[in-house]
């Protein structure tokens, strides 16, 4: 379990996540994978946003109390992941994204434990040709359930 104080573990958490998107981006380059992403950002919120983009963020994090005596909680951490694409729309952008979207989710698939009490619970929500307002991009979006038990703080 993580000495981990505050809501530091929520970060800690996105970082392993981030680690596993690079290390899929740096083998998409060394094995030639069509399409690619060039630019990861840990926000979806980026003014200057480069295509063909990965965006993370965190959606949500509810605590839920792990056995009877209430001194630890499960933290589960939903992060939303999206690809943005340089394509001009249709069928075709539709089909990149979810190539994207699909290497994403055998990526973290192949690496469900994350060391340190982290591990992925889920992957879900494959959505594609959805228009991001905060971005001003089109692209697709999968969902990322990470849990980790916590010391709950006693009073």
């Amino acid at each position: 379990m993580p000495e981990v104080h505050g809501t530091a573990f929520l970060e800690l958490a996105k970082d392993k996540l981030v680690t596993e998107l690079n290390a899929l981006l740096a083998s998409m380059v060394t094995d030639s994978i069509d399409p690619l992403y060039s630019y990861l950002y840990e926000k979806h919120n980026v003014a200057l946003l480069r295509l063909n983009a990965v965006t993370i963020d965190l959606e949500s994090a509810e605590p839920n109390i792990v056995g009877t005596n209430d001194i630890f909680l499960r933290w589960l951490i939903v992060y939303s992941i999206r690809v943005h694409t340089a394509y001009s729309d249709g069928i075709q952008d539709g089909q990149e994204q979810m190539r994207l979207l699909n290497s994403i989710t055998e990526k973290l698939r192949d690496n469900l434990d994350l060391a340190g009490g982290y591990r992925i619970q889920e992957i879900n929500s494959l959505i594609v040709r959805q228009e991001f307002s905060e971005s001003d991009t089109l692209g697709g979006e999968l969902q990322t359930v990470v849990s980790i038990d916590v010391e709950n703080p006693q009073e």
